[in-house]
């Protein structure tokens, strides 16, 4: 547990001074963590490209109280991609400043091909941070980011149609 606490306030500082360390977020309790500290650290949208939005990591109560928060504040809009069915809870999809669709399988390929990873899944927070699991994020990467969010966008307006 202080492993993880350590790992929170590390991340803590990286947000505070935008830095461009690159770090880890292997397993679930490190994803929950990470995606706390950047929902926190995010101001207007987040973008996920994930399996379901029904996994262990949606399912945490530390994940779940991070992103109710970051849906609150005025002017933030979260915007999902599901490789498979979405089954994301309605807490979120009632929501109107939530999106979720399932994308095409051209733009799942397209994504899986660009990273080489067919199971693959990111988050852009204000095409200035991202999150992409099976890999080291870099904490602060907008050039990174705006790629991801371009790619995301893209297949956002396919599925949305």
């Amino acid at each position: 547990m202080e492993d993880l606490k350590g790992y929170e306030n590390f991340l803590r500082k990286l947000a505070e001074n935008d830095s461009s360390t690159i770090i880890s977020n292997g397993g679930k309790d490190h994803a929950v963590i990470l995606y706390s500290v950047l929902f926190d650290n995010t101001d207007k949208e987040v973008r996920i490209f994930c399996q379901s939005g029904n996994s262990e990591v949606w399912q945490d109560p530390v994940f779940i109280e991070a992103l109710d928060k970051f849906l609150e504040k005025p002017g933030t809009d979260l915007k999902v991609l599901t490789a498979g069915e979405p089954s994301l809870a309605s807490r979120w999809t009632d929501k109107e400043n939530v999106d979720a669709f399932h994308i095409q399988e051209a733009d799942k390929e397209l994504i899986y091909t660009h990273f080489r990873n067919r199971k693959c899944n990111f988050a852009v927070f204000d095409k200035k941070r991202y999150r992409y699991e099976f890999n080291c994020d870099e904490f602060n990467a907008p050039e990174d980011s705006n790629e991801m969010a371009e790619m995301f966008d893209a297949a956002f307006v396919n599925a949305s149609r």
